[in-house]
């Protein structure tokens, strides 16, 4: 509870300031941009709504997204210590200290995503951008742009429906799978054993299709400004 409402006080000092200096704000690595499908596109001073919502919720998006490819890049340090033990062996201390780093910063992009499907929920949509969502072409940008069918169908299945709380909530799910497999595999490595490669091979595929589902919104969203 005293995350969340740290990361709120957070969120709301740079959404302020953002609209006291009126600036825009677009990133665009992992689910950037969707925080303007919320809040009807009016300046409002209520933060469920106006301007003020949806900046507050794309830099829940922002801040959700900086500690997942935090944790991304934890992951595969800790498979290349995986990798790499066959000509060194497996130096248990660090790998402790590389998982224990990517659990942290996964409860803190878990626990932000709580918090923003928690907000977004609350914040009507905006209208135009839905519209534009469903009159983008999926098929013919997924062709050109060379995408993975599968994960491409499964975000435009939301936001071709308008539903990007879907999306939030879809991500959101992954987050506590990959929180749940560093978890299993911080234990084998507390009680000095090598984890199962399985484990680590179910590991890396989630992270990776996680960072595609969240880059191929960004995309989406960024095509259609």
């Amino acid at each position: 509870m005293k995350l969340r409402q740290n990361f709120s006080l957070k969120i709301s000092i740079l959404a302020s300031l953002l609209l006291l200096f009126n600036l825009n704000i677009f990133c665009v690595i992992f689910g950037n941009g969707s925080g303007g499908g919320y809040g009807n596109g009016e300046d409002s001073e209520n933060s469920s709504g106006g301007r003020v919502g949806n900046i507050v919720i794309e830099m829940y998006v922002i801040e959700g997204a900086r500690y997942f490819l935090n944790v991304n890049s934890d992951i595969m340090t800790f498979l290349n210590r995986v990798e790499s033990t066959g000509f060194a062996g497996m130096d248990f201390v660090e790998c402790q200290q590389i998982l224990d780093r990517a659990l942290q910063n996964m409860q803190y992009a878990a626990a932000i995503y709580d918090c923003l499907i928690w907000l977004a929920e609350m914040t009507p949509y905006n209208e135009e951008v839905i519209a534009k969502l469903a009159a983008f072409d999926y098929t013919g940008f997924m062709m050109e742009k060379g995408l993975n069918g599968n994960i491409f169908e499964e975000v435009e299945g939301y936001l071709l429906n308008g539903d990007i709380t879907g999306v939030y909530k879809n991500i959101s799910a992954r987050f506590k799978t990959i929180l749940d497999k560093i978890t299993y595999i911080k234990g084998d490595i507390n009680s000095g054993k090598f984890p199962a490669l399985s484990q680590c091979w179910e590991l890396s595929e989630t992270c990776c299709q996680t960072l595609l589902f969240g880059q191929y919104v960004s995309r989406v969203f960024y095509a259609i400004q």
